[in-house]
């Protein structure tokens, strides 16, 4: 997606992850503290913190965020997206999030995905990146803004509050995973990987 060029003609470009109050209409700043006052599911004390902990970097590293590389970004990348015949890839699926946004975001969420398949094995993501840097390639920015953006990429829980705000329903496992999964990004996230 990084050969994509904007047609002069559509003005509409998506919703960018680095807009964190736009990515659902329901998702503000007010909404977003009722239901840190109230989650509708068991929230830790160590969640809350590093929830508001990832969000703090964000907002702190907007400007460097916000000057990296950007290209049209799928958002989703995951193997449930994907399509293939003979090991290889024949399609992509779900485009509900694409964008245009921080190019090492695709990299960035697959890396996670990646992960969390495979229970953080280091192995796993060391064959990923290994397959991932055969076509791209990535500054020493980027690199450095990987914390960052894999909280950015989580952060993306507000998806999940904008619905629970219309709905008055969310999937607890799939909110306390994600919650889960920011706050053992702590660890993993600060090793050495490129």
């Amino acid at each position: 997606m990084s050969e994509y060029e904007s047609q002069k003609d559509i003005k509409y470009d998506g919703i960018p992850f680095t807009n964190l109050y736009q990515v659902h209409p329901l998702v503000s700043a007010e909404n977003l503290a009722a239901f840190w006052d109230r989650p509708p599911f068991p929230v830790t004390e160590e969640q809350k913190h590093y929830y508001k902990e990832a969000l703090n970097s964000i907002e702190t590293n907007r400007e460097s965020l916000l000057s990296l590389p950007r290209q049209l970004v799928h958002h989703d990348l995951l193997v449930f997206n994907l399509l293939s015949v003979d090991r290889s890839i024949t399609g992509v699926l779900d485009f509900d999030l694409l964008a245009v946004d921080i190019s090492f975001l695709e990299f960035v969420i697959s890396l996670n995905h990646v992960l969390q398949l495979s229970s953080g094995s280091l192995e796993m993501a060391a064959a990923f990146i290994e397959g991932f840097t055969l076509f791209p390639t990535f500054s020493s920015e980027e690199i450095r803004q990987l914390r960052t953006l894999t909280q950015l990429y989580h952060i993306a829980l507000h998806i999940y509050v904008g619905q629970y705000v219309r709905e008055k329903t969310i999937q607890p496992l799939l909110s306390t995973l994600r919650i889960n999964l920011l706050s053992g990004i702590s660890g993993w996230s600060k090793m050495k990987c490129c």
